[in-house]
Formats: C-alpha cells, sequence, structure tokens
C-alpha cells in the first residue's frame, strides 16, 4: 500500500486514485479546488501526516461518529 503522503504528488495520485478511495477523492477535490491541498483543505494535508493508513482509518471513524452520529438531530431521524 503506497504511504499516505503521496496525495501531494500528483503523478502519484493520478496512478493511484484507480486503486485507493482515499487517494482518489483527495483527486477530486484539488481537481476542483485547484490550489495547493495545505491551503484549501488543510484537514486532509494533516491527515496525510500520519504514519499508516490504520491510524488514519481509526482517526476518521471515531470522527464520524462525533460528528455525524453523535449530534441528536441526525440520530432522532434514524429508525431503530
Amino acid at each position: 500500500a503506497p504511504l499516505p503522503e503521496v496525495i501531494h504528488d500528483e503523478a502519484a495520485r493520478a496512478a493511484l486514485a484507480c486503486d485507493n478511495m482515499y487517494i482518489e477523492a483527495v483527486a477530486f477535490v484539488v481537481s476542483v479546488k485547484g490550489a495547493r491541498l495545505a491551503e484549501h483543505s488543510p484537514m486532509l494535508n494533516d491527515i496525510s501526516g500520519v504514519g499508516s493508513w490504520e491510524r488514519i482509518a481509526a482517526g476518521l471513524v471515531r470522527m464520524y461518529y462525533a460528528e455525524v452520529l453523535g449530534k441528536r438531530p441526525v440520530v432522532q431521524l434514524l429508525v431503530f
């Protein structure tokens, strides 16, 4: 698996986007926004500094629980 910091290399992003959903999403964001990643998406830029994909995945899942499922208006719409 490629290291997380490959998102800063345009050629690597293009080559690996079809095999890695995260890199594909970053490539899309960069294509839409146009500027350097650090300028318009500081969180994506910070994520690239994490050492392993396992830590990135765990952090993103934690963030999803806190920011989406932890919010009352979203959770009250779910049918249990």
